[in-house]
């Protein structure tokens, strides 16, 4: 006789080989650890409690391989360090990225700021990383090759190849199991354990009850010989146990040749079908072709959302840009461009449009932490240009912070209103394209409007805050000073001087006619002063009082007309009463030095201005200087020195002034003069003279780039807006001037 897989025990059974054991038992642990594999990843993915994912690329190389699997947990934000590599969004494409930590900074709120690398990369990631919430994920293990497998089973048709191959195999195998005919071994096989008097597991017991109490269970058959020892039983138990897993686990061998057969009944020989440890190795099968088959859904795939256990959305931090770009021209040709710093570390780029939104180049280049820069443009800008800046941290750049248009720079100059030629037209239209006729003294209100004396047109000019010029005041014949009514009676006669008090009445300097008006605001017109025969300059009654071609005026917060009465030299005021008294002029000295108010000489004083102190400026044109009245002294502010180049920085009173029209005075004190002769406009602060405006040149140019490369032919009225901006007038009546223009320095 002949055994192919049993030998016979002591006891008459048939043993199983322990090389066929051995095999069943190792075939059945891979199988079930291969199930518990596949079922741990598969809902510990789904689920959130573990979390892999697949590397596309070799960005890591050699730390982690393109193609590898790795596990990731979450870690708290303020515990990455340098060195760790993480899980991020990228910020350009959204893709899964991993790669190391190389720096760690703080932004200005103090959360951490990470800069990144790839370590097979020539240089970082152009992005810097911050997390909007507590924790992102951190590398913990890699395992190389794995994820190439599962990125292609990840795709959707592979995914549908292997589902259809994987259920045709099932479903045939099961199908061949049951309806298919038995063998002979099987058939003889199923006649012996027929025969057998009990099931596997009852002899299994047995063989257990004689371990432990060394006779006979009372349900087991008496063995062919008694146990001689307890080592015969555990044996016998130990083979008697792995049968019975063989035959759940995987199905049995054929029964052994024998030479005298048992022949099976007629029903086992057409029986068929699929015993259970069949059934079993087809149910398992299915569920590990199942698994691996779900798996790769949620591995492979190439974005990261976060685990449960860290659901912070991951947010990307660019290099910031450089903000709140400004810019103010220092010279003709070159202007500082000034931003916030938000990033000591970062250096800066002013960029250059010659057009809103075009393509920029790069103008200038500051250094790290830097937070300013000059630019200097290969030839002066008259036209407008626009700078931006951008954060430069090698090899990052910013986004380009907001545009900046240089004729918004401080110190530009623009054009508020006429169009350079000589006329009266315009009303109802853009005052840039108005027609002005030697523009004098202008006002603004406080809504916003501003009142321009046109004198040569003999009217009061008005610009809204959107830009459009109508006229306020002045038509017909030249009315008397004793005019009361509507303003729109009104006749004027060379107007030279306007302003607005707080409440929004406009006053007039009726040069012609010699008297002050007031327009109140309801449109009314009244007398302020003259008209009278007192021609002095000291105390009397409004109507009393002679003037001789009054030209610039102020009013203070109190409601007190600061009058320059030019053909009489004196700067006379009017209250609020109607009283009229002296400032300054009316004495012998004639030097822009120190004395008192009754004490001064003044010569044709053009123009007046009162800063928030009620200190007193005035235009001394005949004299050639600024003088400031406080109380009763007079001193001087510039003027009566030797130093005639506008361009030069001297001291204020080093200067040579020619014929200066105009003086205004700011919030923070700085005083600005129209050196009418040297055709330029002067700033003093503290109390030294440098160039504003204009080069000297007679003529007018320069509109929409720097102050300091634009030309005008009479700079005569200034005024100093609310905004901290200065409105200039060019009273000459040349072609291409009769204008006001604006510069920036608000």
């Amino acid at each position: 006789m002949t055994t192919t897989g049993r030998a016979e025990g002591a006891s008459g059974r048939t043993r199983r080989s322990p090389i066929a054991t051995a095999m069943r038992w190792a075939v059945g642990l891979a199988l079930a650890v291969a199930v518990l594999g596949v079922l741990v990843l598969s809902v510990g993915t789904f689920t959130g409690w573990l979390s892999i994912q697949t590397v596309p690329t070799g960005s890591m190389e050699p730390t982690i391989h393109k193609g590898s699997v790795i596990v990731v947990d979450p870690i708290a934000v303020d515990d990455v360090e340098v060195g760790d590599i993480i899980v991020f969004a990228a910020p350009e494409t959204g893709r899964m990225t991993v790669h190391r930590v190389a720096t760690v900074e703080a932004d200005i709120d103090g959360r951490p700021v990470f800069t990144t690398k790839g370590d097979a990369n020539n240089g970082p990631d152009p992005w810097r990383l911050t997390v909007d919430g507590d924790h992102l994920h951190q590398v913990r293990y890699s395992v190389p090759v794995v994820g190439s497998l599962l990125l292609k089973l990840s795709d959707p048709t592979t995914r549908l190849v292997l589902t259809v191959i994987g259920a045709a195999l099932v479903l045939g195998f099961g199908l061949h199991h049951v309806w298919r005919k038995p063998t002979p071994d099987e058939e003889r096989e199923a006649a012996l354990a027929e025969a057998q008097p009990k099931e596997a597991s009852e002899t299994w017991h047995a063989a257990l009850d004689r371990v432990l109490h060394l006779g006979p269970h009372h349900d087991s058959p008496a063995p062919a010989a008694e146990a001689t020892s307890i080592d015969d039983a555990v044996d016998d138990a130990a083979d008697l146990r792995g049968d019975a897993l063989g035959e759940l686990l995987l199905p049995a061998d054929p029964a052994p040749s024998s030479d005298a057969p048992v022949e099976p009944s007629g029903d086992d020989r057409t029986r068929g079908g699929m015993r259970p440890g069949a059934t079993t190795a087809v149910v398992l099968v299915a569920l590990v072709l199942a698994g691996a088959l779900a798996l790769p859904i949620r591995s492979a795939g190439a974005s990261f959302a976060g685990t449960t256990q860290a659901s912070a959305p991951y947010a990307s931090l660019t290099v910031p840009p450089k903000t709140a770009v400004t810019c103010s021209w220092d010279t003709a040709t070159s202007t500082t461009v000034s931003w916030a710093n938000p990033n000591g570390s970062d250096s800066a780029q002013v960029l250059v449009a010659t057009t809103s939104g075009g393509t920029t180049t790069v103008g200038a280049t500051a250094a790290a932490g830097a937070t300013s820069v000059v630019y200097s443009p290969a030839t002066p800008l008259t036209t407008p240009k626009f700078l931006s800046t951008r954060a430069v941290d090698t090899p990052w750049t910013s986004a380009a912070s907001p545009e900046m248009p240089t004729d918004q720079c401080r110190q530009a100059i623009n054009l508020f209103a006429g169009a350079g030629q000589n006329g009266y037209a315009g009303d109802g239209g853009a005052a840039t394209a108005a027609r002005l006729r030697a523009p004098l003294d202008t006002a603004e209100a406080p809504d916003g409007r501003v009142f321009i004396a046109d004198s040569g047109n003999d009217v009061i000019r008005v610009v809204d805050t959107a830009g459009d010029i109508s006229t306020f005041a002045g038509t017909g014949a030249s009315t008397a000073c004793s005019y009361t009514g509507p303003v729109s009676g009104l006749a004027l006669n060379a107007p030279r001087g306007v302003a607005v008090d707080p409440s929004g009445n406009v006053y007039i300097s009726d040069t012609g006619a010699n008297c002050i008006r007031k327009v109140d605001t309801a449109g009314n017109v009244t007398r302020v002063a003259g008209g009278g025969a007192t021609t002095t300059c000291g105390t009397t009654t409004a109507t009393a009082v002679s003037l001789s071609s009054p030209s610039g005026l102020d009013v203070d917060s109190t409601g007190n007309v600061y009058i320059a009465d030019t053909g009489r030299s004196c700067i006379r005021m009017v209250s609020s009463t109607g009283t009229v008294t002296r400032v300054a002029g009316g004495g012998a000295t004639t030097t822009c030095g120190t004395t008192t108010a009754s004490a001064v000489s003044l010569s044709g004083p053009l123009d007046v201005d009162v800063d928030s102190s009620g200190d007193v400026y005035v235009a001394d044109t005949g004299r050639n200087c600024i003088r400031k009245v406080s109380g009763t002294t007079v001193t001087a502010v510039a003027g009566g020195g030797g130093t005639t180049n506008c361009a030069s920085t001297v001291a204020a009173t080093s200067a040579s002034l020619s014929a200066p029209q105009s003086v205004a005075v700011d919030a923070n004190g700085t005083v600005y003069v129209a050196d009418t002769g040297r055709r330029c406009v002067r700033e003093i602060s503290a109390g030294t003279s440098t160039k504003l405006a204009f080069t000297g040149t007679n003529s007018s140019s320069g509109d929409g780039g720097p102050a300091l490369g634009a030309t005008a032919r009479t700079p005569s009225f200034l005024t100093v807006l609310a905004d901290g901006d200065l409105l200039i007038s060019d009273r000459a009546t040349n072609n291409g001037s009769n204008d006001v223009r604006r510069v920036e320095l608000g």
